[in-house]
């Protein structure tokens, strides 16, 4: 899965597509290692918060409920950065999505986030929302949005500007200069029913301009 830089040249106002080819797709994952907690033996991936766990080339969160379980690919990034995963599944008590500018341990984590809030369905909601030393804030909540299983949504930061795409449609753009820089990753979370409620696979992320 992958996401054309072209769009996010367009989303962007680049005009050029040679002027998008010279971001570089720097990381992808599509997880497809053993069962089991996906950082243990895997320095590519670091734990921000919970237990992000394989199950069938899939990241659920860990038996422990109501723990979001956050990740970042561990390895530089420049300050403009996207990425993307696709969401397999979620229910209105679990979600999945996309992180950019991912920094910290449990319970001081940085970075800004975007996550399904609603079952993968016509109509369903995301939040968009960052997290400053551990405390969570909501940007925005977006509703109305064709959700379905399989869906790329990814998270764009650029300058003070984020920018959600979900099935490559853009969303309205939000600015907020809480946060300068980090690494791209992604979150699953499960509040109440069972881990595998929520899913997502093949993450990408890119450095931007």
């Amino acid at each position: 899965m992958r996401v054309p830089r072209l769009l996010f040249a367009l989303l962007l106002g680049v005009s050029s597509l040679a002027h998008a080819q010279a971001w570089r797709s720097v990381y992808t994952d599509q997880f497809n290692y053993a069962n089991g907690t996906l950082v243990a033996g895997n320095a590519t991936w670091t734990a921000g918060n919970g237990v992000p766990t394989v199950a069938s080339g899939q990241i659920e969160q860990g038996s422990t409920l109501n723990v979001a379980a956050r990740a970042w690919y561990n390895v530089p990034y420049t300050n403009n950065q996207a990425s993307c995963v696709q969401v397999q599944a979620a229910t209105v008590n679990s979600g999945a999505g996309p992180l950019v500018r991912e920094s910290g341990t449990t319970g001081a984590e940085n970075g800004y986030g975007l996550w399904t809030t609603s079952a993968l369905t016509a109509g369903g909601t995301l939040q968009l929302a960052k997290f400053i030393s551990g405390s969570f804030s909501s940007l925005q909540t977006y509703t109305g949005v064709n959700l379905y299983a399989g869906i790329v949504a990814c998270l764009m930061a650029f300058g003070t500007t984020l920018t959600p795409i979900v099935g490559g449609v853009a969303l309205a753009p939000v600015t907020d200069a809480s946060i300068a820089s980090g690494h791209a990753g992604a979150v699953v979370f499960v509040t109440s029913g069972a881990q595998a409620d929520a899913q997502y696979d093949n993450f990408s992320s890119w450095n931007l301009l």
